[in-house]
């Protein structure tokens, strides 16, 4: 058939009804990180960059229908072309952030659909965008594309005004904006379906932290502009920053619509999420012949294992970019011989990778460094946070922590349940019995049954030193009674 010529006069292109439905997949990256820039030294892909990059084009359901899998990737605050004292400054204080989440929004209003899906990935303070994200398409909807000037308009009024005791829909600027059409909202919050949120490692009191130690500088005022959202993961265990702080989720009591499940794993921020400076060789180590400073992506490649088979039910991989990652991870633990590999010649035990100090001296002026305090984030009248420790966690936690096997202990809907379980005992009480008192508990996390040749998780594990031993020891945490 003959295609129509730019300069044809007897023909327009006239919209059609809708092709099949999409899963828009939003992607956002970590502060000072670029899965698109051409600089050498900027580090290696992220999770977030990684993710981006698997997926398949289109996927079936359990139904067996199709869906086209469209992707958006943004690179994190503090990255482009700018000075490096510049992107210090915007990553430290979480500048940018609000351009973020609405270049994210207009993405999604302009390629959605009636019946399209959501999906929102994200790493440190890509984690709080797409959370950010998804709050706000959760109270605005999605608008009809050609209103969005409009919407920007009324919109950034309304943060200029800094009162946020209302949120943007209870105010004369949602009142003004809806008066440019009958009809400005395809699709109301209500009826719009976010399928997942998977971020690692949300930082910071919604990712804005306060600076200081001796003299405070409170950022409070800038994370109001965030807060209107309601944006209530994996994280890290060994980060040390007091600002950033891991920012968890919580299902309010009654919530039986949101599946969550939010796991620890060994590391500092950067161990978690991917694509750290130090696993890229310099120019003076190409030199010498030395190994880059880093773990060559050990951790974070078990939490990005962890992401994928999580979203395996809900998302399409492309199988040929799956291999290549795979086969990426594998070469690094195959061929040590190869100085970008040489890091794990130390050891080759994927549970025991190098952990990273997060506490530098660029973060000394935001305040002394805290330990990280699992199931004290919130208090359990608020709700719950369904919080467990990844299988990776096999060296002693530090804090007071302790890996036990439960014999009788309960699960969801107090099912009983036994397996392994991290607990931490109250300091020198005992009960009656002389037994030493819990003061709170984690169940490790269940891997799951997926098969063995589409779990990448399993796959990971079987590169352990000792597989046997890791496999037998795991799999009693899948016991139940």
């Amino acid at each position: 058939m003959a295609q129509p010529r730019t300069y044809d006069k007897d023909f327009i292109s006239r919209p059609a009804p809708a092709a099949k439905p999409k899963r828009i997949v939003v992607c956002c990256d970590g502060t000072w990180q670029s899965a698109t820039t051409i600089d050498p030294q900027k580090g290696c892909p992220s999770n977030v960059a990684r993710f981006s990059r698997v997926l398949a084009k289109t996927g079936l359901d359990r139904n067996q229908n199709e869906w086209q899998q469209l992707v958006y990737y943004d690179a994190g605050v503090g990255t482009g072309d700018i000075t490096g004292a510049e992107a210090k400054r915007q990553g430290s204080q979480g500048l940018g952030l609000l351009e973020n989440v609405l270049e994210a929004y207009n993405f999604i209003v302009s390629n959605y659909s009636q019946g399209d899906e959501l999906y929102f990935f994200g790493f440190s303070r890509g984690a709080f965008t797409v959370r950010a994200t998804a709050g706000l398409v959760q109270e605005v909807g999605i608008i009809k594309s050609h209103l969005m000037s409009h919407f920007l308009g009324h919109y950034g009024n309304f943060i200029r005004g800094e009162n946020f005791t209302k949120s943007f829909t209870e105010t004369s600027h949602w009142t003004k904006f809806m008066a440019h059409s009958d009809s400005a909202v395809l699709c109301p919050g209500k009826d719009t379906v976010i399928q997942v949120i998977g971020v690692w490692d949300t930082v910071g009191a919604l990712g804005i932290p306060d600076m200081g130690h001796l003299i405070k500088i409170d950022n409070s005022r800038w994370r109001k502009a965030y807060q209107f959202h309601n944006t209530d993961l994996s994280a890290t265990l060994d980060e040390r920053r007091g600002p950033f702080a891991p920012c968890l989720w919580c299902v309010k009591p009654g919530n039986e619509t949101t599946r969550l499940v939010q796991c620890w794993f060994p590391g500092a921020h950067i161990n978690v999420g991917g694509g750290s400076s130090d696993n890229v060789q310099t120019d003076e180590e190409k030199q010498k012949g030395t190994q880059p400073k880093g773990d060559r992506e050990k951790l974070s490649s078990v939490a990005y294992a962890w992401m994928l088979d999580r979203i395996r039910p809900h998302l399409a991989l492309d199988e040929d970019a799956l291999k290549m990652q795979i086969a990426e991870i594998e070469g690094v633990i195959n061929h040590p011989d190869d100085p970008k590999m040489l890091a794990w010649e130390e050891n080759q035990e994927w549970l025991l990778g190098k952990i990273d100090d997060s506490f530098t001296k660029e973060y000394k002026a935001m305040g002394n460094p805290e330990n990280r305090t699992p199931k004290e984030y919130f208090k359990p009248e608020v709700g719950y946070t369904v919080e467990r420790v990844h299988p990776s966690c096999t060296s002693p936690m530090p804090w007071g922590w302790e890996r036990v096997y439960e014999e009788n202990g309960y699960g969801k809907n107090l099912t009983p349940r036994k397996g392994w379980m991290w607990v931490k005992y109250k300091k020198g009480a005992l009960d009656a019995n002389k037994k030493r008192i819990v003061e709170q508990s984690m169940w490790e996390f269940e891997i799951g049954n997926l098969p063995d040749q589409t779990s990448v998780e399993r796959w990971l594990i079987s590169k352990s030193w000792n597989v046997e031993s890791s496999f037998k020891t795991i799999d009693q945490g899948w016991e139940k009674k």
